[in-house]
């Protein structure tokens, strides 16, 4: 079940990362100028969580770290493809990876008060 779990992870990381270098959206849109900060977020925060289940003796400021590293690197891979890299996209790659690891830290501290409840 792991190797399944983990291989879908790797599978969907790789489908996020490919899917930021090339340019999906249409010339022309509609969509409100934050849109695709919520997208940026969104997918990091799902980046975020497959490198958890890739990865998962980090701890969660190092897998903060390794998310924003791939973020970042994200960003100037775009400028290399002939898309435009945004400080405004790497702020919501960290805020989506930094809602992951609150949410990560919140569960740890409460599943760690519950052990230490039973004890």
């Amino acid at each position: 079940m792991r190797v399944i779990l983990r291989l879908l992870a790797l599978l969907c990381l790789g489908t996020v990362l490919a899917g930021l270098l090339i340019d999906l959206t249409p010339l022309e849109t509609s969509e409100p100028a934050f849109a695709d900060k919520i997208v940026h977020a969104l997918l990091f925060a799902l980046v975020s969580i497959c490198l958890a289940i890739l990865l998962p003796s980090l701890t969660a400021p190092a897998l903060m770290m390794v998310t924003v590293a791939a973020g970042a690197a994200t960003e100037l891979l775009q400028g290399l493809v002939g898309r435009d890299p945004s400080w405004g996209d790497l702020i919501a790659n960290i805020v989506g990876a930094g809602l992951v690891l609150s949410v990560t830290l919140a569960l740890r501290r409460r599943r760690d008060r519950r052990v230490l409840a039973a004890r």
